[in-house]
């Protein structure tokens, strides 16, 4: 008789078998009639039972796939950030988001001008108006109306 070695075939059997000892072990088996003691009885041998499959199943599992062993060494650490060579107003990541000041300092450099606002607090984006409330877009007006 050869013997057939297939341990992913017999892990799943072993699992089948589980599954249906686990059911047999669910039925209500109190009571004290010839019937109810025959069926306590056999519900102990079935979770002896349990107990071996389920061993023989972390014994197949652990053939397959052998459990991850920690290694007594760690892992290199990576080398230091280096310095950067960018000036201090300019991030480093480019994975982030400009800051305000970037933004900003960066539109009035293309705009090539400045945003003002009156002291009644009326004005926009690229026109300067006056204490008189005028004013052109793109051009700053001073409190004199220059």
């Amino acid at each position: 008789i050869s013997k057939i070695d297939r341990k992913d075939v017999a892990l799943i059997m072993y699992q089948r078998g589980l599954g249906l000892l686990d059911m047999a072990l669910c039925f209500d088996t109190e009571g004290e009639t010839p019937e109810h003691v025959k069926a306590q009885k056999m519900q102990e041998k079935m979770a002896r039972s349990r107990e071996h499959v389920n061993s023989r199943i972390i014994d197949i599992t652990d053939i397959l796939a052998p459990p991850i062993r920690s290694c007594d060494t760690a892992p290199a650490r990576p080398p230091p950030p280096r310095p950067s060579t960018l000036p201090p107003n300019q991030s480093t990541r480019t994975d982030l988001p400009p800051s305000y000041s970037e933004v900003m300092h960066t539109d009035n450099r293309e705009r090539g001008q400045r945003t003002a606002v009156n002291p009644q607090g009326q004005g926009s984006a690229g026109a300067a108006v006056n204490p008189q409330g005028q004013g052109s877009a793109g051009a700053a007006v001073n409190p004199q109306g220059q």
